[in-house]
């Protein structure tokens, strides 16, 4: 197991936290595992939130998700904290553990391991803590990032997705090398995470991606990444200003801007992802980039 120094950015504090990148995606402290069931330990403002990352070097948006367009059998996407998971004819999926009791009870069958699957794929893990309710950047350094780039197989790119427990958000392209996939190559500069919390507790599908950039705002310095992935209910999209390539500073890795959305274990609202928007709207994102980018600058490879 390898462990390097991941970086969380606040409004008005800098701290570096450790965090794990391995190919187990579990810790054995419950409180920085993110694993931990979501709702278990509902936080208020200012207490450590845990959330991790899956890398999937080579994998596209479509090998995340096991279910096919118009398949109503309610299959999770691929999450690194689900075992062996089933679902029954009616729709429901039950990803916890069952006993064998349960297992009886269920008449479609078994969809698969995903613990296997992933680690069959060479997908790697992160956690990262952050204080609720402060906007955070989280990144990893950017010679991982080129390592698990070079590493791909098939196609030439770099996915992630966000969880805790059983909740995952939709997959993201970080890096690609394969532009008649993602139109564009290079390595994505940013990406906006929203973690949308009720009483404290993350909800069904409150992990989501936040745009900083469309292509047309990229400059003439930049490339830009481009997915569409239509499903039977939605379709998710994504463009992302990335740096080209050569990119071999200590600054090419993607950073993840993550806020806090809804309200608190004791019922506070949580303030943070209005800045995260709102440094959209009113056009501000460049000094937020160059906040960031003046940290970057003081980051140190381990």
């Amino acid at each position: 197991m390898t462990c390097v120094v991941g970086l969380v950015v606040g409004l008005l504090l800098v701290q570096a936290v450790p965090f794990v990148f391995s190919q187990t995606a579990t810790s054995p402290n419950v409180k920085f595992d993110p694993c931990t069931p979501y709702d278990q330990l509902p936080v208020n403002q200012g207490d450590d939130y845990v959330i991790g990352f899956a890398y999937w070097p080579g994998g596209v948006w479509e090998d995340w998700n096991l279910t096919l367009p118009g398949d109503t059998r309610g299959i999770p996407t691929l999450n690194p904290c689900l075992g062996e998971v089933f679902y029954n004819a009616t729709g429901f999926n039950e990803s916890t553990e069952l006993s064998q009791d349960n297992i009886a009870a269920f008449t479609s069958g078994k969809v698969g391991d995903y613990n296997k699957i992933l680690s069959d794929n060479n997908v790697v893990f992160a956690s990262f803590t952050a204080e609720t309710d402060i906007m955070a950047s989280f990144s990893i350094p950017a010679s991982e990032q080129r390592k698990l780039l070079d590493a791909a197989q098939g196609s030439s790119v770099l996915t992630v997705t966000a969880f805790r427990g059983n909740i995952s958000s939709p997959p993201m392209f970080i890096s690609s090398k394969s532009p008649e996939l993602t139109k564009g190559s290079g390595i994505v500069k940013r990406i906006g995470l929203t973690i949308g919390l009720d009483k404290g507790i993350l909800v069904p599908g409150g992990l989501q991606w936040f745009m900083f950039d469309g292509c047309a705002t990229c400059g003439s310095n930049a490339t830009c990444i481009e997915y569409s992935l239509p499903t039977s209910y939605r379709t998710y999209s994504q463009e992302s200003c990335a740096d080209p390539f050569p990119c071999d500073s200590v600054n090419c890795t993607t950073s993840f801007i993550a806020a806090f959305q809804g309200n608190s274990k004791s019922g506070q609202p949580l303030q943070s992802s209005y800045q995260l928007t709102s440094a959209y709207q009113f056009s501000i994102t460049n000094v937020f980039s160059d906040v960031l980018s003046g940290i970057d600058d003081n980051l140190v490879e381990a």
